[in-house]
C-alpha cells in the first residue's frame, strides 16, 4: 500500500484529464455540476483488453487500480464485476453492480441493464426474490427493456404466476412483433392457463411466420404430445427434421412419440438415427450373447456397444439396461438391428427410472441380431450399465 500510495502522490498531478471516455458526460444543462474528471483512462483500457483476453485476474488487479483513482466512476465497478462472474465470484460480481448503481449511470437503458445484470447473477444463485426485484427495477428504469420483460417473463412462468407473465409477453409481442420466440411463450402460457384454443393460435402463428425456423415447430409438437396428439406431433417433428435433419435430439423425441403412437418399428429407426448422430464412440462385441447372459458395461458420452446374438424364426427375446451408478443413474437406451442392420424394436424408459426393457419380442426368421445399447439424453453422462437378454425357445 507504501508503494500505491507514493505511485499516486506522483501521477495523480499529471494523470488528471477530462472524462469523454465511456460516455460518463454531464447533462449539459447548466444547473447541473459538471462530473469528476477521469484519472489514468488508459489503465481501464487495459484491463479492458485484458479481461477481453481472458486474463481476468490481470483485469481485476487493473480494475481495482482504477477504482482507488476514480471511486465515483460506475465503469469500472461494472466491467470489473463482469471479470468477478467470469471467474466464478459472483458474490463479489453482485457487490461491484451494487456500487456501480450508487454513482452516475449514462443512461436508462444503460442502467436498466445493470439492473437486469444483476438480476441474472442473483438466479444464478437461485435467489428469486432479489432477481425479481431487480428486473422490477430495470423495468421502471426503462420501460422497453425487452431483456429484463423476457427474463421476468421466464421467472413469472417458473414460479407460475401465469397471468404476470402473459402481461409481460403481451408486452413483448408488442415491442417485437416479429419474434416466433413470444409467440411460443404465449402459446406455453395460454396453455398453462387451459386457453387451449388461443395456445394452438399462438403456435399457428409462430409457425406462419418463421417456417424454416425448428423451433416453432418443436413447440407446438411438445404442445400436441401433451394433448396426446401424436399425429399432429409427428408431423411437426418432421418438418423439425426436414429443415435440421443432422440435429439428433429431434429423432430422439420423435422416437418418443412413436412409442406414445404404438409405431415400434418407426420408434426404433429414430432411436437408432439418434444413436448414430451422438455416437462418439463405437464398441463391438467379438463373440455371440447367449441366453440368460447378463453383464455390466461402463458407459461414457456417446458410447455405443454392438452386441451380436443368434436368433431362431419364432423365439422371442427380452433385453434390460439399467443404469446403476449413484446417485444419477445413466439412462441407458435398446436397439435391436435385424439380420441385415435395420432396426426392428427399441426402447428408452419403459424399466422404471430410466432403465430400458424390451419385453418378448418375436424373432422373425434365424440368423444373427445385434442388441445395441446406448444413452438417451437423461441421467448422468456416463457411469455404468447392467445389461441382461434373454432368449425364450417356448
Amino acid at each position: 500500500m507504501r508503494k500505491l500510495t507514493c505511485l499516486m502522490v506522483v501521477l495523480l498531478p499529471a494523470l488528471i484529464v477530462a472524462a469523454p471516455v465511456l460516455g460518463q458526460q454531464s447533462t449539459g444543462q447548466t444547473t447541473q455540476p459538471a462530473p469528476p474528471p477521469v484519472i489514468l483512462p488508459q489503465l481501464l483500457q487495459r484491463a479492458d483488453s485484458a479481461s477481453s483476453a481472458g486474463d481476468y485476474s490481470q483485469a481485476i488487479v487493473d480494475y481495482s487500480l482504477f477504482i482507488l483513482l476514480n471511486p465515483t466512476f460506475s465503469q469500472g465497478y461494472i466491467n470489473r464485476a463482469m471479470s468477478y462472474e467470469a471467474m466464478g465470484d459472483i458474490n463479489q460480481a453482485i457487490q461491484d453492480l451494487t456500487r456501480a448503481l450508487d454513482f452516475e449511470i449514462p443512461s436508462p437503458q444503460f442502467k436498466a441493464a445493470v439492473y437486469h445484470t444483476r438480476a441474472t447473477m442473483h438466479l444464478n444463485q437461485n435467489n428469486l426474490t432479489a432477481a425479481l426485484d431487480d428486473l422490477n427495477a430495470s423495468i421502471e428504469t426503462f420501460a422497453d427493456s425487452v431483456a429484463s420483460l423476457d427474463l421476468r417473463a421466464q421467472v413469472y412462468l417458473f414460479t407460475e404466476r401465469y397471468l404476470a407473465a402473459l402481461s409481460d409477453i403481451d408486452r413483448l409481442v408488442e415491442l417485437e412483433p416479429d419474434e416466433p420466440r413470444h409467440y411460443m411463450d404465449r402459446g406455453l402460457v395460454q396453455a398453462r392457463l387451459g386457453n387451449l384454443e388461443a395456445a394452438l393460435d399462438n403456435y399457428d402463428y409462430a409457425v406462419q411466420i418463421a417456417p424454416e425456423d425448428v423451433q416453432p415447430y418443436v413447440a407446438r409438437a411438445l404442445f400436441h404430445s401433451s394433448l396426446r396428439n401424436f399425429n399432429e406431433a409427428l408431423d411437426d417433428l418432421s418438418s423439425a427434421i426436414d429443415l435440421s435433419p443432422n440435429t439428433g435430439r429431434l429423432y430422439l423425441l420423435r422416437g418418443e412419440f412413436n412409442t406414445f403412437a404404438d409405431r415400434p418399428v418407426e420408434a426404433a429407426v429414430d432411436y437408432f438415427e439418434w444413436i448414430k448422430l451422438n455416437r462418439t464412440r463405437q464398441l463391438v462385441a467379438s463373440d455371440a450373447l447367449t441366453s440368460s447372459q447378463a453383464f455390466t458395461i461402463e458407459m461414457g458420452p456417446g458410447w455405443v456397444y454392438h452386441f451380436p446374438f443368434i436368433g431362431v424364426a419364432g423365439q422371442r427375446v427380452s433385453a434390460a439396461a439399467i443404469g446403476v451408478s449413484q446417485p444419477t443413474p445413466v439412462d441407458p437406451l435398446l436397439v435391436i438391428l435385424d439380420i441385415n442392420g435395420s432396426p426392428l424394436v427399441a426402447d428408452d424408459d419403459s424399466g422404471g427410472n430410466l432403465a430400458a426393457l424390451i419385453r418378448n419380442y418375436l424373432i422373425p426368421e434365424d440368423g444373427e441380431y445385434t442388441l445395441v445399447v446406448s444413452q438417451a439424453s437423461g441421467g448422468a453422462p456416463e457411469g455404468n450399465v447392467a445389461v441382461q437378454l434373454e432368449l425364450d425357445n417356448d
